[in-house]
């Protein structure tokens, strides 16, 4: 068979009808711009260890010189697990989906028993999430002891609430605080069937009002022949008894009465006349001295 003489020339004006370059292009054309380029040093580089079944293990190196590289383990479903240079070590679990079952989305560990060392801070955050209340619950069987040696241990929460079944003991080597209120104007309130107080001095610093209610009784008693109660005030001072008052006085009894008028006092009007009054209204009045005398001073001495 003959070769084929015909020419590209011949073959593009027969198939289209066009006319013939007159030249044909002997090279590739020089555009006028800078073409674009992308290298792989500028992108993720991805290299596959093991992958079945929907789990993947990989490396993966980061962009850059010096482009931080790190060991991804992937699940079948959407939890992970990265080991990168910077010595980090992350632990991803997937979301948590009712339809998945009351487990997904958590980490579960199972040990026979845990030993953790902390060189530098934790910070951990817990959320209740959208089903519970309960961001944090913690069940131990047996003693738990939590100790800051040597720093502060804060609680806070909008409501606190201790409970012991048995017996709630607070032990302050230093002291104790206890502070209603930011300013202390707040309410502290007790209730219980005994309260026991043991202290060498006590002290009570009341700048508004003591008020005792109660059907109770109040017995104040001291055993050393050297105690003493005293009662100072700078305003007046009411007893209102309904049923009987008895005093007895081992020693000696003296009431000094200055007679001072004072304003805004408890007595006023006739109460008022006499420095030292005693009234009563039904029955004897008797004033006797076994084994001594009797003596009455005064400018004037009424008898009536």
């Amino acid at each position: 068979m003959a070769a084929s003489t015909t020419s590209p020339a011949d073959y593009l004006s027969a198939s289209n009808g066009t006319k013939p370059a007159k030249e044909l292009p002997k090279s590739i054309a020089k555009p006028k711009t800078t073409p674009e380029t992308q290298t792989l040093k500028d992108c993720l580089d991805f290299n596959t260890l093991i992958k079945v079944d929907g789990a993947h293990i990989y490396t993966r190196t980061l962009p850059g010189e010096n482009g931080k590289k790190s060991l991804r383990i992937d699940g079948p479903g959407d939890s992970a697990m990265a080991l990168d240079t910077d010595g980090t070590i992350r632990l991803i679990t997937g979301v948590h989906d009712p339809n998945r079952g009351a487990g997904s989305g958590k980490l579960l560990i199972k040990s026979n028993g845990q030993q953790q060392l902390h060189t530098e801070p934790s910070v951990i955050q817990y959320n209740a999430g959208a089903e519970n209340k309960e961001a944090w619950n913690v069940l131990a069987y047996g003693d738990v002891i939590h100790e800051a040696r040597g720093s502060e241990y804060t609680i806070r929460a909008t409501k606190i609430t201790l409970i012991a079944d048995e017996e709630l003991t607070l032990q302050g080597h230093g002291g104790v605080k206890i502070q209603a209120g930011q300013s202390g104007k707040g309410t502290i309130d007790m209730v219980c069937g005994n309260l026991t107080q043991r202290a060498v001095n006590y002290q009570e610093l009341i700048s508004g009002q003591k008020k005792t209610e109660g059907v109770s009784e109040e017995s104040t008693e001291q055993f050393d022949p050297r105690a003493s109660v005293n009662i100072v005030s700078a305003g007046s001072i009411n007893h209102k008894i309904l049923g009987d008052l008895q005093v007895q006085v081992g020693g000696a009894y003296h009431v000094d009465i200055l007679g001072n008028k004072i304003s805004g006092g408890l007595l006023a009007g006739e109460s008022a006349v006499n420095t030292y009054q005693v009234k009563t209204l039904i029955g004897n009045s008797e004033i006797q001295s076994i084994a001594g005398n009797t003596s009455v001073k005064g400018l004037l001495v009424l008898l009536n």
